[in-house]
């Protein structure tokens, strides 16, 4: 039977943050967390900012927190998302023996549909990937637009087979970011995936960055 764990990437203070903005960050991340607690899944949280979540007691509540300094501003958010992957992985390696999937989630959204989705996976369905039904460069049309952008896969929420979850992320080139390195595991022969089906954005959560609101991910 597949058994999946959720996994929050969180940075409650970056290093620019101000004190308004900390506060801000803050409160949405323990409104997330809390909604998390009230699913049946256990939920581990990786926070690269060094926060260590103290207002949480819950015994379903497993935090990795460390400090991630960026050595290049230019690179994005998304090289210290890989950093607390890997680093996760290394923190939770025993307790995770026990999940066949590892659910990761940017820690600002809640999907309320999702602990459904996972009831109904087969076990005999040997998947290595869900990628995010949202992508704002649809495939058809990325044949077009590499030159310009490169081929990308949004990265909100993605599902890893435990066992290869590390691996993975392990292997890729610190100078190409997370969605357009998960493009090339989607296209490469070593792995099998699957596309997830949208998944409401329950709290309305914008995306970091762009402030995009995003309805489905």
């Amino acid at each position: 039977m597949n058994k999946f764990a959720i996994l929050l990437t969180c940075c409650v203070k970056p290093s620019n943050c101000s004190q308004k903005d900390f506060q801000i960050r803050k409160k949405m991340y323990l409104k997330v967390i809390r909604k998390w607690l009230q699913t049946p899944f256990e939920i581990y949280c990786v926070d690269s900012s060094g926060y260590k979540f103290e207002e949480i007691s819950d015994l379903k509540f497993h935090l990795c927190s460390f400090v991630y300094k960026i050595s290049d501003p230019n690179k994005g958010k998304t090289h210290g998302e890989i950093k607390s992957i890997i680093q996760a992985c290394q923190v939770f390696k025993k307790e995770w023996i026990q999940y066949t999937h590892i659910i990761k989630i940017t820690g600002r959204y809640y999907l309320e549909d999702l602990y459904t989705w996972t009831r109904e996976q087969s076990s005999q369905e040997k998947i290595d990937f869900w990628f995010q039904s949202h992508h704002d460069i649809p495939l058809f049309f990325n044949q077009f637009v590499d030159l310009f952008l490169g081929y990308c896969i949004n990265s909100e929420i993605f599902i890893c087979k435990r066992s290869k979850l590390e691996g993975v992320f392990r292997q890729k080139k610190t100078d190409v970011i997370m969605e357009r390195y998960l493009y090339t595991v989607m296209t490469s022969a070593d792995y099998t995936y699957k596309r997830l089906p949208p998944f409401k954005n329950t709290l309305k959560s914008r995306r970091g960055g762009d402030n995009l609101f995003l309805n489905y991910l």
